[in-house]
């Protein structure tokens, strides 16, 4: 299970970080 939670948050995390610029562009 920690390893899916690890894996969730990383996404998340890179998911928040990327969308502002997709939208942005």
């Amino acid at each position: 299970m920690r390893d899916t939670s690890a894996l969730a948050l990383v996404a998340i995390l890179l998911v928040s970080s990327v969308a502002p610029v997709a939208i942005a562009q």
